[in-house]
């Protein structure tokens, strides 16, 4: 089977009913054009996520033969590039997965609230200040994009006057590495390169600096495990720089995308003015319904059996996250967005060994700042003009670039 239409930018702007349609007939399908697996069915795809024999070193998948062909030193240079985490698996997944988990703890995140508190609310500031004058602003850029970005900087002691050039260089990373759909891809692989070894030089040298003087931050915690010979540099940095940079990225589109689907649906925005205290239920709801990642790509190891039909080893498979969520075979009428849904099943952090060390973080972030809006800005809207940007340049993030509103 293909479906042409599914790896394009007019479907990535509104891709639900794509899935729904694909999903209904072929929860998994080999796709010709993209010459990977797809998934759309929650079963399969959460089976796939946790399977043994699935690998995630995925480089392949952003070129197709003839542009692998066309390009041999850059296919070279990105797959000599080292690998983090998510490109691991046992022992060494393991191993440094160990190291970073207590970062992410319960007990962590729980610590975290009144900072995290503290930054929403000095985020919010500046808009409330200038409220007699406007009340129109962009969440995106006055909210979303700054305050998970704060948050992590708090935690890591990211030095103020590295972080603007960090920024520029992780968005060249992520318009590559989030497998666009369109562009030269060829000039956007080595430009990705480029800021990647830059970041990967800056997170070397805050190890090293921190492994002399610890001080009481995420960075310290990693140098920390080089002093003991746990890690090598070489792997921390990289570590360092998956943590910041998947600690602030997603959450701006989980954010926005949230706060879009609470404002496209009235009723439930009103419904938690009333309710603040659905707050953490409404994440889950927003995480179900429109979660900020589409698909992430992985690599059959060897053949796969999935009731009965065989994925063969060296194949690859986009995993449908974003269409998974809504299976009506596991969340009852998947189209409704209802906060007071309860527990729903959804795979938006991952699942098995990759899943989102972050989490717990993401939740609590997302949650302050729905019921601290909720609770500052009760009349929120969605602004007449102008229209929201939405992303839908590569097949991993989704979210806005902009999102007007009104209050």
């Amino acid at each position: 089977m293909s479906e042409t239409s599914l790896f394009t930018k007019e479907t990535l702007l509104n891709p639900y009913p794509v899935f729904k349609r694909i999903r209904e007939k072929h929860p998994l399908y080999f796709d010709s054009q993209k010459q990977c697996w797809v998934t759309t069915g929650f079963d399969v795809t959460s089976f796939l996520m946790r399977h043994p024999d699935i690998g995630t070193r995925t480089i392949s998948t952003l070129f197709d033969a003839e542009e692998q062909q066309a390009n041999p030193e850059i296919f070279s240079r990105l797959k000599s590039m080292p690998s983090s985490m998510l490109s691991m698996g046992p022992p060494d997944h393991t191993r440094l997965r160990k190291i970073a988990n207590p970062l992410f703890s319960r007990e962590a995140v729980a610590r975290w609230e009144t900072m995290i508190q503290q930054v929403f609310d000095n985020t919010l500031e500046p808009i409330l200040a200038r409220a007699e004058d406007t009340r129109n602003f962009d969440l995106v850029s006055d909210i979303a994009r700054g305050y998970p970005f704060e948050i992590i900087c708090e935690l890591f002691d990211f030095p103020e006057a590295e972080r603007p050039m960090y920024l520029q260089r992780v968005e060249k990373v992520l318009a590559f590495f989030g497998h666009p759909v369109e562009g030269d891809k060829n000039a956007m692989a080595q430009e990705a390169m480029n800021n990647s070894t830059l970041n990967r030089a800056m997170f070397t040298r805050f190890i090293r600096e921190r492994a002399r003087q610890p001080g009481n931050d995420m960075i310290s915690v990693l140098a920390d495990a080089l002093n003991q010979g746990i890690a090598t540099e070489k792997e921390l940095a990289v570590t360092c720089s998956l943590l910041v940079t998947a600690g602030h990225v997603t959450t701006i589109d989980m954010l926005s995308n949230g706060i879009c689907q609470l404002l496209e649906h009235p009723e439930q925005w009103d419904l938690l003015v009333r309710n603040p205290e659905l707050a953490f239920s409404a994440v889950e709801e927003m995480l179900r319904f429109d979660n900020s990642v589409i698909f992430v790509f992985r690599k059959a190891l060897k053949d796969i059996d999935y009731n009965g039909t065989i994925i063969p080893a060296g194949d690859y498979i986009a995993l449908g996250l974003a269409a998974a969520n809504r299976d009506p075979a596991v969340n009852p009428d998947p189209e409704v967005f209802d906060i007071t849904r309860g527990i729903s099943r959804h795979i938006s952090f991952g699942h098995g060994i990759h899943t989102c060390l972050g989490a717990r973080l993401a939740r609590l972030d997302l949650a302050i700042a729905l019921k601290t809006l909720a609770r500052k800005m009760p009349g929120l809207k969605l602004a007449e003009d102008p229209s929201p940007y939405i992303k839908a340049e590569t097949l991993i993030q989704k979210g806005f670039h902009k999102l007007p509103l009104t209050f």
